[in-house]
């Protein structure tokens, strides 16, 4: 039940400011905040959006 309060409100949010991510992209990062995790990404364009969701970007690891 946290997980989806937690999607809801980062949905109005992200809808209101006009910055909306994917729906798979949302369900990681509130997946992430409810477990306590840092989110490692090379997607942290997108995910910075999210309010108070720890990221760590691994672009200098990645050979992309």
């Amino acid at each position: 039940m946290a997980k989806a309060r937690l999607y809801a409100i980062h949905f109005a949010e992200l809808a209101r400011r006009g910055e909306l991510i994917g729906d798979r992209d949302m369900q990681i990062g509130v997946t992430a905040q409810v477990l306590d995790y840092d989110l490692a990404t090379l997607n942290t364009d997108e995910f910075r959006r999210v309010r108070g969701l720890r990221l760590v970007d691994v672009t200098a690891y990645s050979s992309v």
